[in-house]
């Protein structure tokens, strides 16, 4: 597609016409020129993308705040329109955590972007918040003690998702005369999770949909409590330096099984370790100054993170974790002067206090296993409209044209326990039952080693979001993604090809494990 040059209107906010949307209402449109502005993005910081090289631009940052009547709610949009040179797309970037997506973090996707040439946009979905694990929700999501916004949840869940594309649209043919010819989402983790919303609720707003470790059934995160509750229970709370001996001992048995002996599990699920095994072993222990033993809470949590052995008696709906998720999160402590407590991590946390107790004060360190298993079921019963799936069918977003990519790491220690690629998997099986023709629209990559969305010592696959032009423009559907490391401590990267699902990457057994042409995609 060739770039079109200059815009047909200055950037003044008075050269613009409000939009008018159905179902909302624009308080305040403000247009201000930026000059001489500077855009880039780091390598292995803009999740579905590679490094953004600096590039000295104009662009036009269109602010909408709107509102929908009866609802006092107030909505911020931001949209850059690059002054001089435009690729005639739009690319909406989403959020991450209890963060909708006009945060620090993601302006840096906002500027890769911009840098490439495309319009980008944003919202906060009226929600001032400025902490991504939610340590200040409470300040939107509670009316009082007792009473959730359920307003503010819709906004944050889907609805200003739908408000800040057509916002974007109607600015983008005011600016430019034109409309846009393709519309992409950009997003991870909550914007991951934004992306799947935008599939499934808006299927005819964007032709492509880059969707990595999406945050899904939020309804069901009271789960993530299970490790907190057990040491609660025994109270006994592991030293740190106990999961990290255990993510040893499971390396030990199960790296070489793909093959390739490079601290990296291919398929997870083909590792057999007992983490029951190591009961009572000696480990020097940093954190302790001293040798301990592997205790008893500890194994039962790797049983549970990894072999999904939880308590029997609570009726879990998500899957765990598998080989080798993080114990740290799960079974996550802090320790000082040789005692041990617990430290939930403040997603989970925040849901069960702000959302589901509706008390910021409240202490789950009360609580017992009912209580845990009635806070799960009302949480599932509150919020599963709003905020969880309620069903599978993205047949509109196929009937659209639309084409959606996932990747998300597996593991190696760093993956996702909290946002488990098992769940990711379960989304995508359940869309294939109701839809066996899926893979021509939507596809998932599964990364070994990787991170949530980054980091970890996994190969990442920054061509995500090109490959996913190709196949909106071009018809030329991925197969397979080819992904680099972040280098580790002393600069060694990895290199690997990740397979679309079902399909894995299997190491051929001879040559460089670096060299791409070493590995091959089978079922």
């Amino acid at each position: 597609m060739s770039n079109l040059t200059l815009p047909v209107i200055p950037c003044a906010t008075s050269a613009f016409t409000i939009p008018s949307i159905f179902g909302l209402s624009v308080l305040k449109l403000t247009a201000t020129q930026v000059k001489n502005y500077t855009a880039s993005s780091p390598p292995f910081y803009n999740p579905n993308h590679g490094e953004t090289p600096p590039v000295t631009l104009d662009f036009c940052n269109v602010t909408i705040t709107h509102t929908h009547p009866g609802q006092n709610d107030a909505i911020i949009t931001q949209i850059y329109l690059p002054s001089k040179i435009w690729n005639g797309r739009l690319q909406s970037i989403g959020g991450g955590g209890y963060i909708a997506g006009l945060h620090d973090y993601m302006f840096v996707a906002m500027d890769a972007a911009i840098a490439e040439g495309y319009v980008t946009a944003a919202t906060n979905a009226g929600l001032y918040t400025t902490d991504i694990n939610g340590n200040d929700a409470d300040t939107w999501a509670l009316l009082s003690p007792g009473n959730v916004d359920l307003n503010a949840l819709r906004n944050f869940a889907s609805a200003s998702l739908r408000d800040m594309t057509l916002l974007a649209k109607a600015i983008i043919q005011t600016y430019y005369g034109q409309k846009v010819k393709y519309s992409y989402w950009s997003g991870c983790s909550n914007g991951g999770r934004q992306g799947m919303v935008l599939a499934q609720m808006y299927p005819g707003l964007y032709d492509g949909i880059a969707a990595c470790a999406p945050g899904l059934f939020w309804d069901e995160w009271v789960e993530n409590y299970w490790g907190q509750l057990l040491m609660n229970e025994r109270g006994h709370y592991p030293w740190p330096c106990e999961a990290d001996a255990l993510r040893k001992f499971m390396l030990d048995a199960c790296d070489a099984l793909d093959g390739a002996n490079d601290g990296i599990l291919q398929v997870p699920e083909e590792c057999g370790f007992e983490a029951r095994s190591v009961l009572g072993r000696k480990i020097e222990c940093p954190d302790a100054g001293s040798e301990v033993k592997i205790s008893e809470t500890a194994v039962l949590i790797a049983e549970g993170v990894w072999q999904n052995r939880r308590p029997a008696d609570i009726n879990f709906q998500g899957n765990a974790a598998g080989y080798d998720a993080d114990l740290k999160i799960l079974g996550s402590t802090s320790c000082s002067n040789g005692v041990c407590v617990g430290d939930s991590d403040p997603l989970t946390l925040n849901l069960m206090r702000i959302f589901v107790k509706k008390d910021i004060t409240w202490d789950p360190r009360t609580m017992t296993r009912k209580g845990f298993e009635d806070l799960r079921q009302q949480s599932v019963r509150e919020y599963r409209s709003i905020i969880g799936i309620s069903d599978y069918d993205l047949r509109g977003f196929k009937e659209a044209g639309g084409k959606m990519i996932t990747y998300q790491g597996t593991g190696c220690g760093q993956s996702d326990p909290l946002v488990s690629y098992k769940n990711t998997l379960k989304f995508y099986n359940s869309v294939r039952e109701q839809d066996p023709s899926v893979h021509d629209y939507y596809r998932v990559f599964l990364a070994p080693g990787l991170g949530h969305a980054v980091g970890g010592p996994g190969a990442y696959p920054n061509e995500t979001f090109h490959a996913l032009v190709e196949w909106v423009e071009n018809g030329i559907a991925p197969e397979e993604l080819r992904s680099t490391s972040a280098p580790d401590a002393v600069g060694k990267t990895i290199n690997r090809v990740l397979c679309a699902y079902p399909k894995r990457a299997i190491y051929n057994g001879s040559g460089d494990v670096n060299d791409f042409r070493s590995w091959n995609c089978r079922e």
